[in-house]
């Protein structure tokens, strides 16, 4: 009031990505400024291309052992919203599904390397899809949700996201190798026309895997040197181009922030 101006600040994944926000919507529209963490949109002068602050002051360590973590969503029983990037209702179990296939298939020279990592708010949401798996897959080693994702990300040397995630973007803009798993099964057609081009660079470098065939194959391949691939000419372009877009980050995110207001 007494004109005033109210600033929203991204918070969270989904933002010009997935193919149908409101909530997104609701806080550009009713916002004097939105910030990003990275895009823009030519026809709404409100957006400000900003940066990502999930991670201020945070570093994170680079290890090149076999150990993957595998992150998973807590997705919701029920349907909260609209919104073609969260996982709700049927929803919510074709990607339940999706996880069984995964894990059921995978081969032995991954399974060993692997550790699950569940979501905290999942018990709230109603799901319980950590619960569930470690009824089903009492051979697979599963994280104690006790810990930050950031302490994991010091302790594994591949971040496997099971969804188009937020640690996604956290992981990739700290430069730690991170690989990307959304099954055509529940996100074919999910992404807005913006978001494909920068989408498709990172399939194309094997950063984001359709299929678990794929992403299997790719581990193989690579015989789990990761940084090897990570660092590669290609890959660094592919993730740089996505970064700048998506999760830009700041050197010094106080200045740049007074620099913008």
């Amino acid at each position: 009031s007494n004109g005033s101006k109210l600033f929203s600040v991204q918070h969270g994944c989904n933002y010009n990505a997935t193919k149908f926000s409101p909530v997104a919507e609701f806080e550009t529209k009713h916002s004097d400024k939105f910030l990003s963490w990275g895009w823009n949109k030519k026809d709404n002068s409100k957006i400000k291309k900003f940066y990502i602050n999930k991670h201020l002051n945070k570093n994170i360590k680079i290890t090149n052992d076999k150990s993957i973590l595998l992150v998973n969503s807590s997705a919701y029983e029920y349907q909260n919203g609209d919104n073609t990037g969260m996982f709700y209702s049927f929803r919510s179990f074709d990607y339940l599904n999706v996880l069984r296939d995964l894990l059921t298939d995978m081969p032995d020279k991954i399974k060993k390397n692997l550790t699950i990592r569940g979501n905290t708010g999942e018990d709230q949401r109603g799901t319980h899809i950590t619960q569930n798996l470690k009824k089903e897959f009492q051979n697979y080693k599963f994280q104690d949700l006790g810990k930050s994702f950031y302490e994991s990300m010091n302790k594994y040397s591949l971040i496997l996201n099971s969804y188009d995630s937020t640690p996604f973007l956290e992981a990739i803009s700290l430069n730690k190798p991170t690989i990307m798993y959304i099954d055509d099964k529940i996100y074919k057609d999910r992404h807005c026309k913006a978001a494909k081009k920068y989408y498709l660079i990172l399939e194309k470098n094997k950063i984001i895997h359709r299929s678990r065939e794929s992403l299997y194959k790719f581990l193989l391949d690579i015989d789990f040197d990761y940084l090897k691939w990570w660092d590669s000419t290609k890959v660094k372009s592919a993730k740089n181009y996505f970064c700048n877009y998506y999760p830009r980050r700041s050197n010094n995110f106080v200045s740049d922030l007074r620099n913008l207001i």
